[in-house]
């Protein structure tokens, strides 16, 4: 018997073996050990946050915060009446509620997105996904005119779920499409280029696109009078920063942290339920100045906190080339931010448990960063 042939035959079945076991190990780790923003952060500090007298009873769930000036713009998910809000935080006063909810030729049934236009920086934006219009109200005119009605900047055909008027006048919108994860379209919507796809998942591989957009949602902030812009997905560990050129759209940073955890019932109905005991929530808002981009991000799983699971303390704070600038835990977890333009002032709201808006002191991460 040839023991030196056993020998060589058992060696190869035990070095695949163990290579089989380092690749399913690897793979493990890789699924199991997800990344947190906040490890890319070398600067991190604990702030506490004081709490205004801004009454709040007119208003149900802000879901989105824009800082103007001296005024913080909120979004209600819940709007009764009205879907927006403006609060003088100088005075610590609501005073005045927009944006009529309603079925009505200017009414606004389901409002998506809110963002500033960034050529006319007291301007504010939102898409009305039932009529498929965006629409623009003027701050200084809504303060004037009790019977100020918002204007009409577009109206949209076809499967736009979050269509946004960028700084060189082009729109850019996520939706349920096959040819890339943005469609970005010129001022007139005649001339369309789909651009990028969306974060690598090996466990997802064979998903359609258009049943992965159901997972990848998410928020816009657009520079203030430039020519950046984000995207941050809700569901999962994703932030992406742009540049908006004179005809085209650039990405110039790609976080991606981790996936969600979801699961496909139907491909033809495009639905994609998320894993509520596993998946942990990402960046539940974006807020922007000339200088930083400001993320909210949760971490948190709707299996443990249920109505709280889209509040967040970690609020990450990056220059806009996307590189990581300062880390901010929070003492409270909040559903929505807005900074003031001098970097110096951070507004939240959050259930204490009775609603309020917080005010938190920024003092060491404004560093003096050409843009």
């Amino acid at each position: 018997m040839n023991f030196k042939i056993i020998i060589k035959k058992n060696m190869k079945h035990t070095i695949s073996l163990l290579l089989a076991l380092l690749i399913i190990f690897i793979l493990s780790c890789t699924k199991h050990n997800e990344v947190t923003p906040t490890s890319i952060f070398t600067d991190s500090t604990h702030i506490k946050g004081k709490v205004t007298n801004v009454n709040l009873d007119n208003i149900n769930l802000p879901v989105r915060a824009i800082m103007i000036d001296s005024f913080l713009i909120l979004k209600d998910l819940k709007a009764k009446a009205y879907n927006f809000h403006i609060i003088n935080i100088h005075k610590e006063k609501l005073i005045k509620s927009f944006g009529k909810a309603g079925r009505g030729p200017k009414e606004i049934e389901i409002p998506l997105g809110f963002n500033i236009n960034s050529r006319k920086g007291r301007n504010i934006n939102t898409y009305a996904r039932t009529k498929k219009k965006l629409f623009c109200f003027n701050i200084d005119s809504l303060l004037q005119n009790d019977q100020y009605e918002p204007c009409l900047v577009k109206r949209f055909k076809g499967n736009y779920l979050t269509p946004v008027l960028l700084q060189n006048n082009q729109f850019i919108s996520t939706g349920p499409f096959e040819k890339g994860r943005y469609r970005i379209s010129d001022s007139s919507l005649k001339s369309h280029n789909f651009k990028y796809n969306y974060p690598n998942d090996p466990d997802k591989s064979n998903v359609p696109r258009p049943t992965k957009s159901m997972v990848y949602q998410g928020n816009y902030a657009l520079q203030p009078h430039g020519k950046y812009f984000a995207f941050a997905a809700g569901s999962c560990g994703v932030i992406e920063i742009f540049e908006s050129k004179d005809e085209t759209v650039e990405k110039i940073k790609n976080h991606h942290f981790y996936n969600p955890d979801y699961h496909v019932t139907s491909e033809k109905e495009m639905r994609a339920p998320i894993n509520a005991k596993k998946n942990r929530n990402g960046f539940v808002d974006l807020c922007a100045t000339q200088k930083y981009l400001y993320a909210l991000f949760s971490g948190r799983t709707f299996w443990e906190y249920r109505k709280k699971f889209a509040y967040g303390k970690d609020v990450l704070v990056f220059d806009w080339k996307g590189n990581p600038i300062m880390h901010y835990k929070l003492d409270k977890a909040v559903r929505c931010i807005g900074v003031d333009k001098t970097n110096s002032l951070l507004y939240a709201y959050a259930a204490l448990p009775e609603p309020s808006i917080l005010k938190y002191s920024f003092l060491v991460h404004d560093k003096n960063i050409n843009i």
